[in-house]
């Protein structure tokens, strides 16, 4: 691994890694949470995502401490509950929201919402279950029209139901974009600006998000409001802190 990190260096330096990235590699590496980084899956303006190994395929996501999201990202910790008197500090806020991305999935996974499995996290580097094994899976938005069933729709708003009544977050960025299809399910992915129900700006995510969705599946946007209703549910009024 060590050789491979001095490979990166000198392929890829300034574009992902910076030497901080590399050494936060090398620490899980040495910790045992993968053994080995392949290739890159996808890559955006805030992180890349590379396939790692182990006993099985990881994703290993890295996100650019000079995203050029930062300050959305900072705005979306901002307004969390669980967090509060954040800095405007660069790698502070990144490392933040890692934490912040490797919560969610632990409490969206634990309440047996479809996403990925999350294995570590150490400052700007998340790692996971890659969705598709040695595949990976491809996102919702390539789905031809006949595929968009309305089985696929119920299914995905069940999971907007689980998110919100047992995880008690809302994903707050859900698209076809943000799907990914695994052996015909979805799987819901970039969970790092989920927020927590008591978020001040949570029912206009929510109806966001089901918008998206409605869209996407050509469903009438009169629909959303019964959707609201469905995905929310009799509210108890009870908090779910870190």
């Amino acid at each position: 691994m060590a050789e491979q990190v001095r490979d990166m260096d000198r392929k890829v330096w300034g574009k992902v890694f910076d030497k901080q990235t590399l050494m936060v590699l090398l620490r899980l590496f040495n910790k045992g949470i993968f053994d080995r980084l392949e290739g890159e899956i996808s890559g955006g303006k805030e992180a890349r995502v590379f396939m790692a190994t182990n006993d099985e395929p990881l994703a290993v996501k890295l996100y650019r401490v000079e995203a050029p999201a930062f300050e959305t990202i900072w705005k979306y910790l901002k307004g969390d509950p669980r967090y509060s008197n954040i800095g405007k500090n660069r790698r502070t806020v990144i490392e933040l929201w890692v934490r912040k991305e490797f919560s969610n999935l632990s409490r969206m996974y634990a309440a047996g919402v479809s996403v990925p499995r999350p294995y570590a996290f150490h400052a700007n580097v998340l790692v996971m279950g890659c969705v598709g094994g040695e595949n990976p899976a491809p996102q919702m938005k390539h789905l031809k029209g006949v595929q968009r069933s309305e089985e696929l729709f119920d299914e995905l708003v069940s999971q907007v139901e689980r998110t919100y009544q047992v995880a008690r977050l809302v994903h707050a960025d859900l698209s076809e974009y943000n799907v990914l299809m695994e052996d015909g399910r979805p799987v819901l992915i970039d969970v790092g600006q989920a927020v927590d129900i008591r978020h001040p700006r949570a029912d206009e995510f929510l109806r966001r998000d089901l918008t998206n969705l409605a869209n996407f599946f050509k469903r009438p946007e009169s629909e959303v409001e019964a959707l609201v209703k469905r995905v929310k549910g009799r509210e108890t009024g009870e908090e779910t802190g870190e």
